[in-house]
C-alpha cells in the first residue's frame, strides 16, 4: 500500500487514539512498577556497593522514564515539527534498543550464574549478544530511514502523525525473541536436572521458576510485534514497542530485586539458626 494516499492516512488517523492508549499503558505500568517495589530497590540497592549490576540496574531502572518522556511529547505535543518527529524518533529507537541491551544482559548474567558460571554458557551468550546487537544498529537505522511522519490533515492534532515503515523492523523483535528463548530453554533444563534433588534451594528454584515464566512472557510479546508489523496496517507498526520495552525492563528489575531480597532472607535466617544454636546446646546440657 502506497502510505502517502489518502486511505492509509484515514486509516492512520482512525487508529491514533489506539496508539494513545497503548502509549499511555506502557508508562503507567512503568510508573505503577516503580512504586510498588521502590521499597525494595531503596533497601537493597541504594545503600549496596558499586558493581557493574548495580550500574546496569539503575540504566535498566530509570532509562524508561526519559524514554516516556520523549514518547509522551511526541505522542501528545501540539503542533510538533516533522524534523522533530524524524528526529526524536531516532533518539527513541535508539535509546530502547540500548535499554534492550543492558536488559538482556543483566537477564544473561542471572542465567550464567545459575549454571554455575560455565564457560561454555557464557561464550555462548556473549557471542549472541554481541552478533544480535551488531546485527540490530543497521536494522534500526535503515527502518528509521522508512518510518514516515507526514504533516497531519486535520487541525489541532496532538502528537506526530506515522503513516508506517519498512517491515525490516520485525528483524528486530526475531532476533530478541530468539534470544529470551535461548534464555528460558536454558533454565528449563537447569529446572529438569535441579529437580527432586533435596540440594536445590528455595532461591533456585523461584528464581529458575520466575525466569522461565518471565521469558515465555517476553517472548510471547515478541512474536505479537512481528504478527502485527506483517499483518496489521502499516500505522502498527509501533502499536507494542514501549509496552514490549517497559515490559523488559520491569521484568528484569524484578528478577534482580526478588533474588536480593531471596538471598538476604535466606542469609537472615542462617545467622537467626546459628545464634541461637549456642542457647539451646546450652539449654540441653
Amino acid at each position: 500500500m502506497d502510505l502517502s494516499s489518502s486511505k492509509a492516512v484515514i486509516e492512520a488517523l482512525e487508529h491514533v487514539q489506539l496508539f494513545q492508549y497503548m502509549n499511555v499503558a506502557g508508562v503507567t505500568l512503568a510508573v505503577t512498577d516503580y512504586f510498588l517495589t521502590i521499597d525494595l530497590e531503596v533497601a537493597l540497592i541504594w545503600n549496596s556497593r558499586w558493581s557493574l549490576s548495580k550500574v546496569l540496574f539503575l540504566i535498566t531502572r530509570y532509562l524508561p522514564f526519559f524514554e516516556s518522556a520523549l514518547l509522551l511529547y511526541r505522542t501528545f505535543g501540539h503542533n510538533i515539527p516533522l524534523s522533530f518527529c524524524n528526529t526524536g524518533y531516532k533518539i527513541s529507537a535508539g535509546l530502547i534498543i540500548a535499554g534492550v541491551v543492558v536488559a538482556e544482559i543483566i537477564l544473561s548474567m542471572r542465567t550464567w550464574a545459575i549454571w554455575g558460571k560455565d564457560r561454555r554458557v557464557a561464550v555462548g551468550l556473549v557471542t549472541f549478544v554481541i552478533a544480535g546487537a551488531t546485527t540490530s544498529i543497521p536494522i534500526i537505522i535503515k527502518f528509521s530511514g522508512t518510518a514516515q511522519f507526514v504533516d497531519p490533515p486535520v487541525s489541532n492534532f496532538l502528537g506526530c502523525f506515522l503513516l508506517g515503515g519498512s517491515h525490516i523492523l520485525s528483524i528486530e523483535w526475531i532476533l530478541l525473541m530468539a534470544y529470551d528463548f535461548c534464555l528460558l530453554l536454558l533454565l528449563a533444563i537447569k529446572a529438569y536436572q535441579t529437580s527432586g534433588l533435596p540440594q536445590s534451594s528455595q532461591l533456585l528454584s523461584i528464581t529458575l521458576h520466575d525466569g522461565i515464566l518471565y521469558y515465555f512472557y517476553l517472548s510471547m510479546l515478541s512474536m505479537m510485534n512481528v504478527i502485527i508489523i506483517w499483518k496489521f496496517p502499516p500505522d502498527f507498526i509501533n502499536l507494542l514497542t514501549m509496552l514490549e520495552r517497559v515490559m523488559h525492563a520491569v521484568l528484569t528489575c524484578r528478577v534482580v530485586l526478588y533474588m536480593r531480597e531471596q538471598t538476604v532472607s535466606a542469609s537472615s535466617a542462617e545467622y537467626s539458626v546459628t545464634a541461637t544454636m549456642p542457647q539451646f546446646i546450652g539449654q540441653q546440657a
